[in-house]
């Protein structure tokens, strides 16, 4: 969290720099460098991951339901939200690292529950997927306390999770879903699973986010 935080101010203060040359150009433009954290084997993290190859008309269509966003503070799509803002300007940091490092995935992480990692990374993938050049994937890879089900206010809706298609050979068609947000799907989880790391680890997950 702390090097979000850090993106955050930087990408204000360079937004506020960039407004004095045109204020009718926002995109931050200035390079970041982001920090990396030390996991430790039960660390949870959501991988943002390029889903161009995914398409939709295989994918389950729940749309997603307002109030229940705004209950989870999952705003970032919410033109009347401050946080839509700051999240565009976490977007912008991210993609020009991204693009630079010929990144195709993103992992949000942290060493402790409760700090926030599900829902930067639900307003980070719906603020990523306003930009027309890339679709998202957000998967869910908390393989022991599953919430981006919750934080969408799909749990009715979830099938199968992303441990059923890592050890059960349960095809993607049949777990992604499509939120009724263009340019994003999303990859849940269900189940809970003791042996997290070892299920991340697994050579089926490398193949899943290479």
């Amino acid at each position: 969290m702390e090097a979000i935080q850090k993106a955050i101010v930087k990408a204000k203060k360079n937004l506020s720099q960039e407004q004095h040359v045109n204020r009718d150009h926002h995109t931050v433009e200035t390079k970041t460098s982001a920090e990396n954290y030390k996991l430790e084997d039960e660390t949870k993290y959501e991988g943002l991951i390029d889903a161009k190859n995914y398409l939709y008309n295989k994918t389950k269509v729940v749309p997603l339901n307002p109030q229940h966003l705004a209950q989870q503070r999952i705003l970032a799509r919410d033109k009347n939200s401050p946080v839509a803002e700051i999240f565009k300007m976490l977007r912008t940091q991210v993609l020009l690292h991204m693009r630079q490092a010929d990144m195709k995935t993103l992992a949000i992480t942290g060493a402790t529950q409760k700090i926030g990692k599900s829902l930067v990374a639900s307003n980070l993938a719906l603020s990523m997927a306003l930009d027309t050049n890339q679709t998202i994937m957000l998967v869910d890879l908390d393989l022991k306390r599953p919430s981006i089900s919750r934080c969408f206010g799909l749990e009715g809706s979830v099938e199968y999770g992303i441990g059923d298609y890592l050890l059960e050979d349960v095809p993607l068609d049949k777990i992604l879903i499509n939120p009724g947000i263009e340019r994003l799907v999303l990859l849940p989880g269900l189940k809970s699973y003791s042996n997290s790391s070892d299920i991340v680890s697994s050579q089926k997950m490398r193949e899943l986010i290479a």
